[in-house]
């Protein structure tokens, strides 16, 4: 018990100057058997004044409503890297800065794997039967996700490290973004490299950050300083979308493909018209610049700043922002 609240204060301890209710918050986020998770509930049966108004705050009517889950095991690195969630939803796998992919039970938070490397980004097969981790050294690696086992290595490298990797929706093709500003498509059978794609150049300054295939895999995005969709089959840069002040962070299409979605650090995502590129509309929420961006069925996940902003599709209003987090928040 002490070791918990030992390490309760030593993550949260900065919450309670600035944001005392927000510690409310993080302890209803962990283990229910642990004693934070504990202290909390108590507090909440009690009926304390300023538990109850941390939960009317966020708008949730339940404490297991404010947090599922916390998962811990990547150290005290400054941020976490990425994640994904298996298809069928009962396993998380994330990168963190100790340079290692984790995968956890969705349900328990149980740590089932570790998969050692340079990791900056990890993936999920569409089957659910492989995961992707690519890294600082330039590789990618592919790993059976019951067993932790390395399939193979992919035979593409980037000179300057990868930063992102993605599966075709057909799970055939891998595609790799690296800090070369190249995005490389390979076989995922084979690990055979089959295209490498370059665009935008920008400059020193020039960073790569993501890189997405659309619904019906025909399509891939990627993006720096500018968007560049592409055609999959062929190579081929479809059209470029511009826009943004500042460097684009992330890129992702909509369920049915019709709308490409962009991050930027100029505070914004902007959400553009498929087929004819045009600019559709501009979301502005916190005043931070958004690191991620992902849909869900109606629902738009943005990462802007330690908050995660969430968006209805068809009113395109903000409709709830998930806080709880110290720090950036890097991935959703």
């Amino acid at each position: 018990t002490c070791r918990e609240w030992l390490r309760f204060v030593g993550q949260h301890g900065c919450m309670l100057s600035r944001d005392p209710s927000r510690v409310y918050a993080a302890a209803a986020s962990w283990p229910a058997s642990s004693a934070p998770a504990r202290a909390f509930a108590r507090l909440v049966d009690q009926g304390a004044q300023d538990v109850l108004f941390c939960l009317e705050r966020v708008n949730k009517p339940r404490r297991l409503d404010l947090c599922l889950l916390t998962l811990e095991g990547h150290g005290r690195g400054p941020w976490g890297c990425g994640c994904d969630v298996s298809p069928d939803g009962a396993r998380i796998v994330t990168c963190g800065t100790d340079g290692r992919a984790r995968t956890w039970s969705s349900f328990t938070g149980e740590n089932l794997r570790c998969l050692k490397g340079s990791v900056n980004g990890c993936a999920f097969s569409p089957d659910g039967a492989m995961i992707a981790t690519c890294g600082s050294d330039g590789m990618t690696k592919l790993w059976e996700a019951e067993s932790g086992a390395l399939l193979r290595t992919l035979e593409a490298r980037h000179s300057k490290g990868v930063k992102r990797c993605a599966f075709s929706p057909n799970g055939a093709v891998i595609a790799t973004m690296g800090n070369d500003l190249t995005a490389k498509l390979s076989e995922t059978d084979s690990g055979r490299l089959v295209r490498t794609l370059e665009g935008y150049r920008g400059g020193r300054r020039a960073v790569s950050s993501h890189v997405a295939f659309s619904p019906d895999g025909t399509t891939i995005a990627t993006c720096s300083r500018k968007t560049e969709l592409w055609e999959t089959d062929s190579g081929a840069l479809i059209r470029t979308l511009e826009g943004h002040s500042r460097p684009v962070t992330c890129c992702t299409f909509s369920p049915d493909g019709a709308v490409v979605a962009t991050s930027s650090q100029d505070c914004t995502v902007k959400l553009w018209e498929f087929d004819s590129g045009s600019l559709l509309r501009t979301l502005v929420g916190s005043a931070a610049f958004v690191e991620w961006i992902s849909f869900s069925g109606t629902i738009l996940a943005a990462c802007t700043g330690n908050t995660i902003e969430l968006w209805d599709t068809e009113s395109w209003s903000l409709v709830r922002k998930l806080e709880g987090h110290a720090c950036q928040v890097r991935c959703c």
